[in-house]
């Protein structure tokens, strides 16, 4: 026996909370990625494939410094804290948090 789903079932599932933040989120990266399509043709057009090519090189040393320059710092460290938050041990779920932004806002110091 097959289930076949009905109106009221499909759009009981499509109201939940979690299902609605899934879509908008890919609304949005679905969106995002059609903007910058959209924006990387009118620079191509309007700069002329050279001085595009400089443009997309520094964007792309930005880009590339800037992940080096975290180490990874950030990402480990909201992946602890989801973990942690999960577990509900509140305690080092602060501590945590205070240590991270005690590296983020000392650009000085290095781990």
């Amino acid at each position: 026996m097959t289930w076949i789903p009905t109106k009221l079932s499909v759009s009981r599932t499509l109201a939940r909370p979690r299902v609605l933040q899934v879509g908008s989120l890919y609304l949005a990266m679905a969106s995002s990625l059609a903007i910058g399509l959209v924006t990387s043709v009118i620079n191509t057009r309007s700069l002329g494939p050279q001085p595009y090519g400089d443009l997309k090189f520094i964007g792309t040393l930005f880009l590339f410094l800037s992940t080096i320059s975290t180490l990874g710092l950030f990402n480990t460290g909201s992946q602890v804290l989801a973990e942690l938050m999960n577990e509900g041990d509140e305690k080092d779920v602060n501590w945590l948090a205070l240590s991270l932004l005690s590296q983020a806002s000392s650009p000085g110091r290095s781990c």
